[in-house]
């Protein structure tokens, strides 16, 4: 999923692109593609250009399971602030704030 989100919804990218946005070699990105690919998530496009230039994009499959994936997250997110006052909401806000910095940095 994370190499799904890393492509995009409506994108192009490269797999030097990705590999980056995921912080992995183009290597380990190549395996999990081809998988991707396989399972009919995301297609191969080579550029008119330049025929060695391979841009990734999601098939209509690929953009389904994006979709999918982010209305998942919707619903759990809302599942964990119910029942919660705003002064809770804004605690687990500025938590999750804090982690994401943290993780940020750690990946930097």
């Amino acid at each position: 999923m994370h190499t799904i989100e890393a492509i995009g919804l409506h994108n192009e990218r490269t797999s030097s692109e990705v590999a980056k946005r995921l912080s992995i070699t183009v290597g380990t990105l190549t395996v999990a593609i081809n998988n991707l690919v396989k399972k009919g998530y995301v297609e191969r496009i080579r550029s008119k250009d330049d025929r060695r230039v391979v841009r990734l994009k999601l098939t209509n499959r690929g953009r389904l399971f994006y979709r999918v994936h982010q209305h998942f997250h919707k619903k759990m997110v809302e599942a964990a602030l119910t029942d919660m006052n705003e002064a809770e909401k804004k605690a687990v806000v500025k938590g999750l704030k804090n982690l994401h910095e943290f993780l940020k940095g750690s990946y930097q």
